[in-house]
């Protein structure tokens, strides 16, 4: 797969983050809450300000998407720290073989259609905005 087939970054709205937590339909019992991954390094953001930033959004915070399939099911976002390295996308991008039947998969954010965003473009959702840093807080947030 080339880079130029991948699905685009796309910038969402607090509106559309906010309706892919409430039109989330739980694959499985135990799954109560759609999941936000963030991959590679924040510039703005600490992993408490992704926890909460998670929370404030509806959303269960995870650091990464693991090709667990059952994990997987409920991923809906994903966040692209923006101090990564272009390995990041050969990760996020990359085909799985699953153990079964090995049958190569295509990644899962292209097979359940996840939207992928920048984090400088999350950030955007803050009250303060554009004058952010490793210190806002966004925690308590009426978002």
């Amino acid at each position: 797969m080339s880079y130029l087939t991948l699905p685009h970054l796309q910038a969402l709205s607090l509106d559309e983050l906010r309706s892919i937590a409430v039109n989330f339909v739980s694959p499985l019992d135990n799954c109560r809450l759609p999941k936000v991954a963030f991959f590679g390094y924040c510039r703005y953001l600490s992993m408490s300000d992704k926890q909460h930033i998670s929370t404030q959004l509806g959303f269960e915070y995870a650091e990464e998407i693991t090709t667990n399939e059952e994990q997987n099911d409920y991923a809906r976002l994903v966040v692209i720290g923006d101090a990564y390295d272009d390995s990041i996308f050969d990760g996020l991008y990359r085909c799985y073989k699953t153990k079964n039947d090995g049958l190569t998969c295509r990644p899962i954010i292209i097979e359940n259609s996840v939207p992928v965003m920048m984090e400088s473009e999350l950030v955007k959702i803050h009250p303060e905005y554009p004058n952010i840093n490793k210190s806002t807080s966004w925690k308590n947030l009426n978002i």
